[in-house]
């Protein structure tokens, strides 16, 4: 929740479920990636820099560190192939981001 309100966020009064949901959380990396888009446009490669830092820092030590443990629970017991789909699919856009920031990162260093 602090991070969120680091980052002028605040959860809406409608929202039932914690902090740390991973809809939430996810929401919460595409309002940072969505920043970095308009930093760019800006011309403003510092904040665009300092964007993709939080962002990645924010799936390292968030999405990362439980979510691979819920994808696998739920390619173990779903009993649909949405939700085993969903679980594949989560995976990947993980690893694929947290790839992409660490050679934008890489890069920019």
């Amino acid at each position: 929740l602090a991070i969120y309100r680091s980052a002028g966020l605040d959860k809406k009064n409608s929202w039932k479920e914690g902090e740390d949901h991973v809809a939430l959380e996810l929401e919460f990396e595409q309002v940072l990636a969505n920043r970095t888009a308009d930093a760019l446009r800006k011309g403003d490669e510092e904040e665009a820099a300092a964007l993709l830092t939080t962002q990645r820092n924010f799936l390292e030590d968030h999405l990362l560190s439980w979510v691979p443990m819920m994808t696998a629970d739920m390619k173990r017991f779903a009993k649909t192939d949405l939700y085993q789909g969903l679980a594949y699919l989560t995976d990947g856009f993980l690893n694929t981001d947290k790839a992409f920031l660490d050679d934008v990162l890489t890069e920019d260093e």
